[in-house]
């Protein structure tokens, strides 16, 4: 989440580096998230960042998404949040491409990129 207050009365730490941080310290136990806010993010750049969260952690990486809910989120990222299940679902898509092939080009309503290869592939 991007904003807690006054739902919430502690801070967030971002998932994907929290999740890094603990995958350098330890060596068995899973590591996951309860739900990212997919649609708060771009698919190329976070099919990489998730990426390199399972590969340092070995393959340990449990994803969780959420389609998400706080309006002031997608405000502050410049979207609507009534997009919300449509650009979560064309995430999803362009991530399983993403993280199974290489050479990858995607067009959607929200998303668009060419020849992208993801390396090193989650395990």
């Amino acid at each position: 989440m991007l904003y807690a207050d006054p739902l919430y009365s502690c801070s967030w730490l971002d998932p994907l580096t929290l999740l890094s941080a603990w995958a350098s310290v330890t060596r068995t136990i899973k590591l996951g998230t309860a739900i990212v806010v997919l649609p708060l993010h771009q698919p190329v750049l976070f099919a990489k960042q998730w990426a390199n969260l399972d590969f340092l952690s070995g393959g340990r990486s449990i994803l969780g998404v959420g389609v998400g809910w706080h309006d002031l989120e997608f405000e502050s990222m410049g979207l609507l949040r009534k997009e919300r299940g449509r650009r979560t679902t064309e995430i999803l898509e362009a991530l399983e491409l993403l993280w199974s092939q290489d050479d990858v080009s995607y067009v959607s309503k929200y998303y668009k990129f060419e020849n992208v290869t993801i390396e090193p592939k989650p395990m």
